[in-house]
């Protein structure tokens, strides 16, 4: 191989990585994948906190202080 062609293939090659990477982000934002990502963490926040209060869950408990600071985190975001 020459140097020529080695050059022709790592650009076709950063070039195709480009394109997909372009290509997800579009469909992550067309289906709004990234915000159903953020609230299904909501979601998860807000189930840990219902199990604290039901008393259902021994180990929520003891990570009460993680549940309030991912609370603050996402109600940062809002």
């Amino acid at each position: 191989m020459t140097s020529s062609e080695i050059i022709i293939i790592v650009a076709a090659v950063t070039f195709i990585v480009l394109v997909f990477l372009l290509l997800r982000e579009v469909n992550c934002w067309y289906w709004k994948i990234n915000e159903r990502i953020f609230l299904q963490k909501e979601t998860n926040v807000l189930l840990r906190q219902i199990a604290i209060k039901l008393g259902a869950v021994d180990e929520v408990k003891k990570d009460e202080n993680h549940v309030k600071g991912i609370i603050s985190f996402f109600k940062d975001k809002e």
